[in-house]
C-alpha cells in the first residue's frame, strides 16, 4: 500500500505500559502517512471500507501506486476501481531490533507483501494480522494505555501498537490466501484514516505464484 494517508500509525496482548520511570511509544513517535491529491482516493476508500486501486482509463490497466500517466500506453486519464480484497502472500520479513524507537519495542512482529487476486503485479505492503474476517480493529492513536475490547459487534479497541502486536512472527508461507482488514486511526490531531492489514484468508486455497 502506498505511504500516503491523512495521519496513520501502523498491533494477543494490550499494548503494554512501560515499566516506571521509563517512556513508552508515544502516539506522535510513530510513522504516520500522509495524503496528497493523488493518493487521495486509496485513503478514502479504505476509509470506506474497499480497498481501491487505480486503474488507467484508456487501457484498463490496473496500477499501484497510484501515478499520473499508465505506464503501458501513456494515457493521463485514470479511475479507481474496487478489488475484491483477496490476495496471496508474495514475499514476508520479520524485523529485529536496531529499529526506530517506537517499533523496537514490539518486534519481532512480520510485514507482508500481498499480490492482489484481480492482478499478482499489484502487490500491498502490511502486516498480516490475527483475527477473522469479520473484525475490524479499531486503533486510536490520540491515547496510549491498556486496550480493551468494544461491544461494537466487528470492532476491536486497541492503542497504538495493537496492529503490529497482533502481527505474530509465527510461520507464514508464500502464496497463503489472505483477506484484507482495515484498522480505523485516529490522529493526534483528530484526522481520521483507515489503513489495510491482512488476515488469513478462510476456505480459500493457497495460490500458486
Amino acid at each position: 500500500m502506498p505511504t500516503a494517508s491523512p495521519q496513520a500509525s501502523p498491533g494477543p496482548p494490550a499494548f503494554e505500559s512501560s515499566p516506571p520511570g521509563q517512556a513508552g511509544p508515544q502516539p506522535s513517535d510513530f510513522l504516520l502517512p500522509v495524503i496528497d491529491d493523488e493518493t487521495r482516493p486509496f485513503w478514502e476508500g479504505t476509509l470506506a471500507g474497499e480497498l481501491l486501486v487505480q486503474a488507467c482509463a484508456t487501457c484498463g490497466r490496473l496500477r499501484f501506486p497510484p501515478r499520473p500517466m499508465c505506464p503501458s500506453c501513456h494515457s493521463n486519464k485514470r479511475l479507481w476501481k474496487a478489488m475484491s480484497g483477496r490476495g496471496s502472500i508474495w514475499s514476508f520479513a520479520v524485523p529485529h531490533p536496531p529499529l526506530l524507537a517506537a517499533y523496537e519495542s514490539l518486534a519481532p512482529y512480520n510485514v507482508v507483501v500481498v499480490s492482489l487476486a484481480e492482478d499478482q503485479a499489484i502487490r500491498l505492503v502490511g502486516n498480516l494480522v490475527s483475527g477473522s474476517p469479520r473484525q475490524r480493529a479499531t486503533v486510536d492513536a490520540s491515547r496510549h494505555g491498556e486496550a480493551g475490547t468494544e461491544a461494537a459487534g466487528d470492532r476491536l479497541a486497541g492503542s497504538p501498537g495493537e496492529i503490529l502486536r497482533r502481527a505474530n512472527p509465527g510461520p507464514i508461507e508464500i502464496g497463503e490466501a489472505v483477506s484484507v482488514v482495515f484498522t480505523l486511526v485516529t490522529a493526534p490531531d483528530g484526522t481520521l484514516t483507515s489503513l489495510p492489514s491482512w488476515i488469513r484468508a478462510e476456505g480459500q486455497a493457497p495460490a500458486t505464484l
